[in-house]
């Protein structure tokens, strides 16, 4: 009788051992991949506010026909750089699944674009410049659907 005493109680404090460290694996898990969740969120907000600042950028300077083509162009070239568009791009690429990267390529591409058009002289009054404008759009949107999919619990 005495061993079956202690055969249970060893057997229970192996199972309250093992449920308990089950339970801070599941905790841990939850937890990692919330903060993970969180530093993605961090990284596609500021890949998308520095895209959006170096739109702002190019957009104004088609806008600013007070100023010189060169000066301009100037501007719009610039845009990217000063708004660190391409570093946020980078760290996107180190931390986005798969499915996000190839629609980030397409926003920067589409950016790029519209920059070109204004550095070679577009105004908003112009087709081309629209027509890039809504490339831009339309690649940011898709950009923006995929990454609240991969935010999604």
């Amino acid at each position: 009788m005495e061993w079956a005493a202690v055969t249970a109680t060893a057997l229970g404090a192996i199972v309250g051992v093992l449920s308990s460290s089950a339970s801070d694996r599941l905790r841990w898990r939850r937890d990692t991949s919330e903060k993970d969740r969180e530093t993605l969120r961090t990284i596609y907000a500021e890949f998308l506010d520095a895209v959006t600042q170096a739109r702002n950028t190019i957009s104004h300077a088609a806008h600013d026909r007070n100023d010189s083509l060169e000066v301009r162009a100037r501007a719009a070239r610039g845009a990217l750089t000063e708004g660190g568009v391409y570093e946020k791009q980078y760290r996107l690429e180190l931390s986005a699944p798969p499915g996000v990267l190839p629609l980030a390529g397409n926003v920067l591409a589409a950016l790029l674009t519209l920059r070109d058009v204004v550095r070679h002289g577009a105004s908003p009054m112009d087709a081309e410049y629209n027509v890039a404008w809504a490339k831009l759009y339309d690649a940011r949107t898709a950009l923006l659907g995929a990454m609240r999919s991969s935010l999604q619990r």
